[in-house]
């Protein structure tokens, strides 16, 4: 996503801490325990944050403005996933603004359960660091966090801070992981004063959004993602579950659709 008036490239352009830019989370986000889960009466193994993020669409539809992708069930994906699906990804780019829309069709004769989540890297300005940067939300708020052990995440929440609309950030936030928030936020607006750098993520309705960056390399950090999630890691200590119950599951009755979408603005 380049900005042709300031001649910078906003989107992360993958490197040696972290070779990815936006991977799409589906039907995954984050870990299970175990790395499994039930699904009828058979275990299924699932990698962290779903398949979706490493196979390849199938173009669908193209203008100068939009492009639509498409991911459909196949016998690879019912070796994890025992769900007939079509996944429809739209980025749509209007002025300044890019809105990315996820299409999800129950392609199958069984109620199927999902998760879906966005993990868009934004890289800094030349000759800034994270500490130069604040994440401003839509409100006041009481900001309490998850806390991740390995893949999954602790059931209670912690404070980060109290009747805040602005989160100065630091290393030190994100030094042991994400920070994941339930806070009912719909939006994040990432500035730096220094770089005149003011980029908003706005996703009306997700249950939950994540801050991330590598904490390897949290002291030298050149990016930040700002992940809109419907869906979460399992809990620690849960043991395997039947995926009917995992927490902030989503799920389609045969033949139905839903539609979710998220923009990305780069403001003045």
């Amino acid at each position: 996503m380049y900005d042709k008036v300031r001649k910078r490239e906003y989107i992360w352009q993958a490197g040696p801490v972290w070779p990815k830019h936006g991977p799409l989370l589906f039907p995954a986000i984050g870990g299970f325990y175990g790395g499994t889960y039930m699904a009828g009466e058979k275990i299924y193994k699932m990698k962290a944050h779903g398949f979706a993020r490493d196979m390849d669409f199938t173009p669908v539809y193209r203008t100068d403005e939009e492009i639509v992708m498409e991911l459909q069930s196949s016998e690879e994906t019912y070796e994890s996933y025992p769900y007939h699906f079509c996944l429809q990804v739209s980025h749509r780019l209007e002025g300044r603004k890019l809105t990315v829309t996820w299409k999800i069709l129950n392609a199958g004769t069984n109620t199927m359960y999902y998760s879906i989540g966005a993990h868009p890297g934004f890289q800094f300005a030349e000759d800034t660091e994270l500490s130069d940067y604040r994440l401003i939300f839509d409100r006041t708020l009481d900001l309490n966090t998850h806390r991740i052990k390995g893949r999954l995440i602790t059931r209670e929440t912690y404070p980060v801070d109290r009747q805040i609309r602005e989160l100065p950030l630091n290393p030190d936030l994100l030094r042991h992981d994400a920070l994941i928030f339930e806070d009912g936020i719909s939006s994040m607006l990432l500035e730096c004063d220094k770089a005149d750098y003011h980029l908003k993520v706005s996703f009306p309705g997700f249950p939950a959004a994540a801050v991330w960056s590598m904490p390897s390399a949290i002291d030298k950090a050149e990016y930040i993602c700002i992940e809109p999630w419907y869906g979460m890691n399992d809990f620690v200590g849960q043991g395997v579950q039947d995926i009917r119950k995992k927490y902030l599951i989503q799920s389609l009755k045969a033949g139905e659709t839903k539609e979710i979408s998220y923009t990305i603005e780069i403001c003045d």
